[in-house]
């Protein structure tokens, strides 16, 4: 599967990888994990309509996150956003650490 994928969207030869999940919540679980690793002290905000699955993830790796609300669309309520991250005087240099799900 990976291979064909690397194929079809021209991916080097011998520089690519990939991970085939069975389901959202495997997903889920790697990508969380994936940006745990690179962000060990990073700060995932994630919308009040995200995958019932990452409460569970979240807990699972004992990451730290906002639980952002969403509009009556379910879009990611942006000001909510904002105003959560106003309340969060980081360094800039850190906004990377913020990890972002929706």
């Amino acid at each position: 599967m990976i291979d064909l994928f690397a194929e079809l969207f021209y991916a080097p030869e011998n520089n690519y990888w990939g991970y085939v999940t069975n389901g959202g919540t495997e997903g889920n679980l790697y990508g969380l994990y994936a940006a745990r690793e690179l962000y060990p002290d990073g700060l995932v905000f994630y919308s009040d309509q995200t995958h019932y699955s990452i409460d569970k993830c979240l807990k699972l790796l004992r990451m730290d996150a906002v639980k952002i609300k969403s509009n009556p669309n379910g879009e990611l309520n942006y000001l909510a956003l904002q105003e959560e991250l106003a309340t969060r005087k980081k360094d800039p240099d850190h906004y990377s650490e913020y990890l972002g799900l929706r």
